[in-house]
């Protein structure tokens, strides 16, 4: 009895003995097949990154070269305007400005989009007055909308500060995309640019800019989709959405970058209404910029530039 027993406890050992070891096997084989995996996995994406590189690489490299023209024909322009000689003449330089610079808007966009897609966009922070750069911003975008029959309102709050440190630059790209998409869904009425402070969160304030239009409006089932799109990070959902391009993708990934994030309600037939609120860096006083003395003795200046239009540019700027 105790030999027979001893026996079926013998076998049933030698038995957990056994599926340990397949148990070990296994378990060797699934870390294998999971390093497989992530050797396959990283493999790939660095294809990817590398396939992504090839396109964008010569995109950048062709919207660079568009864009150095276009910025000197906007320098050309700027020692032109002084010696129009009569208002008409005035209003079509200023057109022409508006909508060159609008292309120049477009080209920035690429290259920004391109740099953004390959991780490599950083923020040029500056302090800006809050009612220079919004009157800049709407001498750019007037001539477009007024050939449309509409107007661009701006309501800059009291309570809002009169400097903020900030990237120029991208702040003006991402409410330029949405000020674009303003004009170009809005038939009749307005465009109103509205700016006010919600107070201060430790050293930042949080200032909320609102872009309302009378456009079409957005219907309320792509309204969440749009939504969706822009909460989720992965600009993909937003490429998925019929109609949506570069534009929006800018602004999304702008807001990001700049800290802040876009949000927006519409009715269809009324209008829309976005709004980009982020925390600022804020002056509420007058900064003093102090005069450098300039020396009483001529500079001899040595130009370095292949560019004849640069060349008759920059002479011109120094007399």
């Amino acid at each position: 009895m105790n030999t027979e027993l001893n026996y079926q406890i013998q076998q049933l050992l030698n038995e957990k003995t056994q599926l340990e070891e397949e148990i070990e096997k296994l378990r060797k084989e699934l870390t294998r097949l999971q390093n497989e995996m992530d050797e396959r996995l990283q493999h790939s994406t660095e294809l990817i990154e590398e396939q992504r590189n090839t396109y964008n690489r010569p995109l950048k490299k062709v919207t660079e070269k568009i864009k150095s023209p276009i910025q000197g024909i906007l320098e050309i322009i700027d020692i032109i305007k002084p010696l129009a000689s009569n208002t008409e003449i005035d209003d079509f330089i200023h057109i022409i400005e508006s909508y060159i610079s609008q292309v120049l808007s477009t080209v920035s966009d690429i290259i920004d989009y391109t740099t953004i897609y390959s991780q490599e966009l950083q923020l040029n922070l500056s302090w800006i007055s809050l009612g220079e750069f919004m009157e800049n911003l709407s001498k750019i975008y007037k001539p477009q909308a007024q050939g449309k029959g509409l107007s661009i309102e701006i309501q800059i709050f009291n309570n809002n500060p009169l400097y903020l440190y900030t990237d120029e630059e991208r702040l003006r790209q991402l409410l330029g995309n949405i000020i674009e998409n303003a004009i170009k869904f809005t038939r009749q009425g307005r465009i109103k640019i509205s700016i006010n402070s919600l107070g201060k969160i430790g050293e930042k304030e949080i200032i909320v800019f609102e872009i309302k239009d009378t456009g079409i409006g957005i219907s309320t089932e792509y309204s969440s989709d749009l939504l969706r799109a822009l909460a989720n990070p992965d600009i993909t959902q937003l490429l998925k959405l019929h109609g949506e391009g570069l534009g929006l993708i800018l602004i999304k990934e702008l807001s990001l970058l700049l800290e802040g994030e876009v949000n927006f309600d519409s009715k269809v037939g009324e209008g829309t209404t976005f709004y980009f609120t982020a925390p600022f860096i804020t002056k509420r006083e007058e900064i003093s910029m102090r005069a450098v003395p300039l020396p009483d003795k001529k500079l001899k200046i040595l130009l370095v530039e292949d560019n004849y239009l640069n060349q008759k540019y920059t002479k011109t700027s120094l007399l």
